[in-house]
């Protein structure tokens, strides 16, 4: 036969696959779609929860210059007010 004697040979046959093998195979791709496709819904919850800590954070270090701006003067007021 060909294929014995020339080793780049490749039949033109088309190979039989049992009905239950395709089945097996479209359930695993089924499967790898399911877990990419949560995978995706997860990352985007993760990435809503990222901006909102990003917000809250901006907020708390906004609250903590205030903060420190404020006790500065008070600090500045109450030593002038003790000078005299």
């Amino acid at each position: 036969s060909a294929g014995i004697t020339n080793p780049n040979y490749q039949s033109n046959s088309v190979h039989y696959t049992p009905p239950n093998r395709i089945k097996q195979l479209q359930g695993q791709v089924d499967e790898v779609t399911d877990v990419m496709r949560n995978n995706i819904r997860l990352e985007l919850e993760r990435g809503g929860a990222l901006d909102a800590l990003e917000q809250k954070s901006d907020i708390l270090n906004e609250g903590a210059r205030s903060f420190s701006i404020r006790s500065k003067q008070l600090k500045k007021k109450y030593w002038w007010k003790n000078l005299r």
